[in-house]
């Protein structure tokens, strides 16, 4: 009965949530106003908040889920695409791609720029998974992808330095990150990318359980331990890249958002954590992406500064607690 009412809430607060997205910004609207201009299909509403609150939506949810199985795969609760040095990876990529100025247009410049991320996310994706196969204390892969991170956020500044205004200007506005930047094709590839990773959630059912009681007892139950490293490695450079293509580099919702469930909803099985996760992950990214606009002023903040606001507490309640307590994650 507590499921079905977690379930009934989140769905409710996932509605509301998308439902204020559209309704209020920077342009004032009465209800008949609103509902008027709905109907009209004017631009307001169908080509800036409604692509702006589905984008939120699929990147909170895809973050949600790839922080989720990358802490699942290394079994450790503070992995996470951008500590384990993968947002990084991919933000390098796009840099290359922005700073050197290609001038590609319309659905080629998002293919472009999610290739890029692609291949950078998968890279580092490598590299850690090398190194966790050859040591055994997995805090060592926590510190090696924070020192890819650094090293590769170096690299980026080396390319910053040398680019010119224009590029820098572009790259500086995808870097500080945005639910409401839309480019052609980008809502169809980020529910591709959910649907993926949902996929192959339901495909690995139970073996996902099996694998956080260890490597050897997953090995003893079926469970083709390489098989399942690539497909969970595929699918997390996956979706952490297309969002980070799309929307830059988000910080702490792919992190936080599985701690933020686990706050209220206990539940050891994946099958059944991953409604939970998918409804928490949307709301928090349409939440993130409300407060960022700030409808009852013109401003705009940082997609960052909200999200690390709201994920930094989350991440030290969960240090704080892990001292106090064994928490299963």
């Amino acid at each position: 009965m507590k499921r079905i009412v977690i379930h009934i809430v989140l769905m409710v607060l996932a509605l509301v949530l998308f439902y204020t997205e559209i309704r209020f910004g920077s342009i004032k609207m009465t209800n008949a106003e609103f509902w008027g201009r709905f109907i009209e299909n004017d631009p307001v509403l169908w080509a800036f908040r409604l692509p702006a609150a589905f984008t939120a939506a699929l990147a909170g949810a895809c973050l949600g889920l790839s922080g989720w199985l990358l802490q699942t795969l290394f079994r450790n609760p503070l992995a996470g695409p951008s500590i384990l040095g993968i947002t990084s990876g991919s933000s390098l990529m796009v840099a290359l791609v922005l700073l050197a100025g290609f001038s590609f247009s319309g659905i080629l410049a998002s293919l472009g720029l999610v290739a890029a991320a692609l291949i950078g996310s998968f890279g580092v994706l490598v590299l850690i998974l090398l190194v966790s196969s050859r040591v055994k204390h997995l805090a060592t892969v926590l510190i090696f992808g924070l020192m890819i991170g650094y090293l590769l956020g170096a690299f980026q500044s080396i390319l910053i330095d040398a680019a010119g205004k224009n590029e820098l200007k572009s790259f500086v506005s995808w870097g500080l990150a945005s639910f409401g930047n839309y480019r052609d094709g980008q809502l169809w590839m980020l529910l591709c990318s959910l649907v993926l990773g949902v996929f192959t959630v339901l495909q690995l059912g139970s073996k996902l359980d099996f694998w956080l009681l260890g490597e050897d007892y997953a090995r003893s139950l079926g469970v083709n331990v390489k098989s399942f490293r690539m497909a969970l490695l595929a699918v997390c450079g996956f979706l952490a890249g297309v969002v980070t293509a799309y929307c830059g580099p988000v910080a702490f919702l792919g992190l936080a958002m599985p701690h933020a469930v686990r706050m209220f909803y206990k539940e050891p099985h994946h099958l059944k954590f991953l409604t939970v996760l998918l409804l928490t992950g949307a709301s928090a990214g349409m939440l993130c992406e409300l407060i960022t606009r700030m409808p009852w002023s013109s401003s705009v903040l940082p997609l960052n500064a909200v999200t690390s606001f709201l994920g930094a507490p989350v991440v030290i309640w969960l240090l704080v607690k892990s001292r106090k307590s064994k928490i299963r994650f």
